[in-house]
Parts: structure tokens; C-alpha cells; sequence
């Protein structure tokens, strides 16, 4: 026989105050206000001010595979979220070859993160626009050359 446990929470805020059961009932069904809650963001990495999109701005798959898609919307390239690092690099050969220096990254702080990684781990020759990710991209190399000093 199954035994079954169910417990009803109240509907309070982290402060204390109650939650409406309409409000409650719209973010369960992710309507109006919250129909964007588990949007992830878009991780692109975006054309340089002045160059040409690839194929006059239509949207085509560039890559497409069991560990993420790239694809060309007018204003750069699009990553999936679930990205491998090989997926981010070709997107990184392609921009480089494509757009030439001056890219700038917009999405999620992981797709950055791991962008900003495998350009330093890889040692790819490209420039970002923002100084922030020109920084992290130095601190990652200093980081680097400081683990193959302390092996050797």
C-alpha cells in the first residue's frame, strides 16, 4: 500500500506578507506579468557597430548539434544556453573570420563566463569591445600562466 504525505504551505512573502491565491495561480500558470519568468536570456555574441551580418540578415542554423546551436539572427550570432565549450568556440571561429575584432558578448553571466574562458584557455586572438571582458580575458591568462609556473 502507498503512503502518500502532502503538506500545504501557506502563501507568505519572505517578509511576511501574504500572497493573493490569483497572484499564486498566474505564476503557476506563467500568465501575464510572470509568462516570461523562465525565459534564459539570449546569449549572443553581437556584430561590431558598421560590419555586414552573414547572409544579408536572415536567420539560418550556422551549427546545429546535440551540444548547442548557433544561429545567424541579423544582429550577430545566437548560442543555446546548454552550449559546450567546443560549441562556444566554433561561434567564437566564425564571429572572428565573419565580423573581425570589436565583438561585444550579451546573455547570461554562465555564457559569458565560459566564453571569456575559452578565449583565454585557447589562446584566441580575438578583441572584445568591453573593456570588462578585455579584463577578465587578462586576469584568466595571468591565472594561467600563474598554474603552469607553480607545475612547473
Amino acid at each position: 500500500m502507498a503512503l502518500y504525505h502532502v503538506s500545504l504551505m501557506k502563501g507568505k512573502k519572505s517578509d511576511g506578507s501574504r500572497i493573493k491565491a490569483v497572484e499564486h495561480v498566474k505564476y503557476i500558470n506563467r500568465e501575464e506579468k510572470y509568462a516570461d519568468a523562465d525565459r534564459e536570456p539570449d546569449n549572443l555574441i553581437r556584430v561590431p557597430k558598421g560590419s555586414d551580418p552573414l547572409l544579408d540578415g536572415k536567420s539560418v542554423y550556422l551549427y546545429k548539434g546535440g551540444f548547442g546551436d548557433i544561429l545567424n539572427p541579423p544582429e550577430g550570432l545566437r548560442i543555446s544556453g546548454n552550449a559546450s565549450p567546443v560549441t562556444v568556440s566554433i561561434a567564437m571561429i566564425i564571429a572572428k573570420d565573419s565580423f573581425g575584432e570589436g565583438v561585444t558578448l550579451a546573455g547570461s553571466p554562465r555564457f559569458k563566463d565560459e566564453t571569456i574562458r575559452v578565449a583565454a584557455d585557447c589562446d584566441f586572438p580575438m578583441e572584445f569591445a568591453d573593456p570588462a571582458d578585455r579584463k577578465a580575458v587578462g586576469e584568466r591568462n595571468e591565472e594561467r600562466q600563474h598554474e603552469r609556473d607553480h607545475f612547473r
